[in-house]
């Protein structure tokens, strides 16, 4: 079978190369899957896509006639793949569930730190070789009433973590895990009582319907007055002008994003011009650290994505499927 990888950056080549779960000859494109692009994958089986990639109804239609049956993501989320029209295409769809949730989990801490701790003032300051520690007072994560937003993998990963920082913790997910719960001595509560009482908010939620724009001005407006809000989930969790406004206010005190709402046309790549004035004024803003959806990005993580990819690819081979299929 021939698989065509698109949106494939310089660091993951190993991993394309290192197949050794089936019969599979591997191709890739820096190109992200378009509709204008979909055109790349005639003649391959399989298609293996990021969550930059558009695989809209169109897109899907246009993979279908091309002769593609399988559409394989390397990434949990699957917010950009139209499953309907992939169920009504007759394509298979299967995501990279649990890859590796403490590199996440990990990543989120670090941007609270940078945030807790003042580390981007003190970056600068240490630029101007100037060493002065009167703004630099900070804040610890430890023994503070943490939120968290989404108890799936990676909201486990991460309370595990927050356990060694003896924090109180709050949690909102629809599923409640009351089992795990108990273990880690934390509490599930409603999402506005969990937003009105914590300091440091981490989310970690799904990307869909009932979650875009969960965090707006209304859910903002809850926090306490000097909060931290870390996110390493999707960037449409939340509203990004909202998000502005209440850093503007003082309301809140730092922005830890690792993603953001618009972010298919700038992320994974070198930008000349960013015409996006919201995410401009996020990157210079002195209450924000804006990273480039790297908080997967470990070798650890990378290997588990590629081989669980790997291993979907060889089930459809054998017309089967496995959990990680959606469709």
């Amino acid at each position: 079978m021939r698989v065509l990888f698109y949106s494939c950056r310089s660091f993951e080549l190993p991993y394309v190369a290192s197949c050794k779960y089936g019969p599979f000859e591997c191709y890739h494109t820096a190109k992200k899957l378009t509709l204008k692009t979909a055109s790349l994958a005639k003649g391959y089986d399989i298609v293996s896509i990021f969550s930059k990639d558009d695989a809209n109804s169109k897109v899907l239609e246009k993979l279908s006639n091309l002769g593609v049956r399988m559409i394989s993501l390397r990434s949990t989320g699957y917010n950009n793949v139209d499953l309907k029209s992939a169920r009504d295409l007759g394509l298979k769809v299967s995501h990279v569930p649990n890859y590796s949730p403490e590199s996440i989990a990990e990543y989120a801490i670090l941007l609270a730190l940078v945030g807790l701790r003042r580390y981007n003032q003190t970056r600068k300051q240490i630029d101007r070789y100037d060493f002065n520690l009167d703004n630099l007072v900070g804040n610890l994560l430890s023994k503070n009433k943490i939120g968290v937003l989404g108890v799936g993998q990676i909201g486990k990963a991460l309370i595990r973590l927050l356990r060694g920082f003896q924090n109180e913790i709050l949690a909102f997910d629809k599923q409640e895990d009351l089992a795990f719960a108990n273990e880690y001595s934390f509490m599930y509560a409603s999402l506005n009582h969990v937003l009105s009482s914590s300091k440091v908010i981490f989310i970690n939620l799904p990307l869909n319907e009932s979650t875009k724009y969960i965090m707006n001005n209304e859910s903002l407006s809850m926090l306490p007055e000097g909060a931290f809000i870390i996110n390493t989930g999707r960037g449409g969790l939340i509203h990004s002008k909202d998000l502005l406004e209440v850093l503007e206010s003082g309301r809140i005190a730092y922005a830890g994003l690792d993603v953001y709402e618009r972010e298919s046309p700038y992320y994974f790549q070198s930008n000349d011009n960013i015409d996006d004035e919201v995410l401009k004024t996020l990157i210079h803003h002195p209450k924000v650290s804006i990273t480039g959806h790297q908080a997967y990005l470990t070798h650890e993580a990378l290997k588990r994505i590629f081989q669980i990819g790997f291993e979907n690819m060889r089930a459809f081979s054998l017309n089967r499927t496995n959990s990680c299929f959606l469709v």
